[in-house]
């Protein structure tokens, strides 16, 4: 169960129809608790949307995994 609110910092509609969640944090953040907390219900949300929904958290400055996630779920 979520202990707060969660808002996602973007949420963009793909080309090709699929949601594309994404929650930044930076490399001081990425490992407190609140962080895995969110990364656990955005991984919840992907795994239920059937292949519609897309949930990513980049690990600080590593950006281009949000370009490997799209390319990666197709």
């Amino acid at each position: 169960m979520a202990t707060d609110w969660f808002y996602l910092d973007f949420i963009c509609l793909l080309h090709d129809g699929r949601v594309l969640a994404v929650e930044y944090k930076g490399n001081h953040l990425v490992g407190n608790d609140d962080s895995g907390e969110k990364r656990a219900v955005g991984e919840v949300w992907e795994s239920r949307s059937k292949g519609r929904c897309l949930f990513i958290m980049p690990d600080g400055t590593d950006l281009e995994a949000i370009r490997r996630k799209v390319a990666m779920q197709r």
